[in-house]
């Protein structure tokens, strides 16, 4: 967690993950990063929130991403993977 940038232009959305290696106990495991794009549309609004209809990255599954602003800066989305239910966090930085 805290590796993933997320960026948004008009038309798409960008995934991007470092490599990495985390540690578990006392054992290490490498964690493959990836880097794609793809399109997206807003499916509904709220003062809050954004639904957005994208695909995926990793799986290429199409998925609908609920977007929850918490501030100006900070934001997060329900994961649900492998029996796992949390929320991911984002903040929001300066451009490189």
């Amino acid at each position: 967690m805290g590796r993933l940038v997320v960026t948004f232009s008009a038309e798409q959305v960008s995934y991007e993950l470092p490599n990495f290696t985390t540690k578990i106990g006392e054992t290490e495991y490498p964690i493959t990063g990836y880097s794609e794009a793809h399109p997206y549309t807003v499916v509904a609004t709220t003062p809050n929130s954004v639904a957005i209809r994208t695909i995926e990255p990793v799986s290429h599954e199409p998925v609908v991403v609920v977007y929850n602003f918490v501030a100006s800066d900070k934001a997060w989305i329900y994961v649900s993977t492998l029996d796992s239910h949390v929320r991911e966090y984002f903040r929001r930085v300066e451009p490189k």
